[in-house]
């Protein structure tokens, strides 16, 4: 969706000129403009948390299993303390590991629709 509105930014400010310096984004769409980028900016922070939160877990299940199967698989204090974090005894993830992604996803969704409000009033004020 934000680059949607990024495209729409694009086209209501002159954009498909032959000439790319010919398009001039007024002040009047910079901000949904900034804000789009930055829905962007949290997507891909999303992206990047939960897919090393998940490679993680999935490292500590598996060492998890090589220490059961070896106990003197690392004497790493910190991998046998990840380890307990993130064995639980019924196989399920820790309910703290989505959190830090669920807030990036919820101000993502506040962001983008903040800026498509904008987006929307935006015309009005570049006709006052």
């Amino acid at each position: 969706m934000a680059f949607v509105g990024l495209g729409l930014i694009w086209i209501l400010s002159g954009g498909g000129v032959t000439n790319a310096s010919n398009v001039q984004i007024g002040g009047h769409y910079r901000w949904p403009m900034i804000g789009l980028i930055l829905g962007l900016a949290l997507d891909l922070l999303q992206f990047v948390y939960l897919s090393q939160a998940w490679w993680l877990f999935a490292c500590g299940k598996e060492w998890a299993q090589a220490i059961a199967d070896n106990p003197n698989f690392t004497k790493n204090r910190r991998i046998k303390v990840w380890v307990r974090m993130v064995d639980a005894p019924d196989g399920a993830a820790p309910s703290w590991l989505n959190t830090p992604a669920e807030y990036c996803f919820g101000a993502k969704i506040a962001v983008v629709t903040g800026s498509y409000i904008w987006l929307l009033v935006a015309p009005a004020q570049q006709l006052l």
